[in-house]
């Protein structure tokens, strides 16, 4: 079972690509996604989604933790800025296996300016 709900509510809002695929044919868009560091949460488990990143480097900087990770794919790195207190209470080390799920993801087409997502 990938997700319980009314019919209604699974259709408005899948809760993975798989379920969104099984409730009828889909348009696949690739390209880029853009997201600040400050808006990019970090999480040591999928819960269905997320990109799967591994912790290379920890640095304090202030008031802020910057995170440096390695996308498992190999398509890149990618940096996020914690507070002190968030990143007190994930404690990551280099090395961990973790979930990055942007909060305000932006993306651009063409010239045209950035598109809503539904999150």
């Amino acid at each position: 079972m990938q997700q319980f709900g009314a019919p209604d509510e699974v259709y408005a809002g899948p809760a993975s690509p798989f379920v969104n695929h099984f409730l009828g044919n889909v348009n696949l868009f690739h390209g880029r996604v853009y997201a600040r560091p400050h808006e990019i949460d970090v999480d040591r488990h999928s819960n269905g989604g997320g990109i799967e990143a591994v912790v290379r480097d920890v640095r304090p900087l202030g008031d802020v933790v910057r995170i440096e990770l390695e996308r498992r794919d190999g398509t890149g790195s990618v940096e996020v800025k914690l507070s002190r207190e968030r990143y007190g209470e994930s404690r990551l080390a280099k090395g961990e296996r973790v979930y990055l799920r942007p909060r305000n993801p932006q993306v651009f087409l063409e010239a045209r300016g950035p598109i809503a997502l539904a999150q």
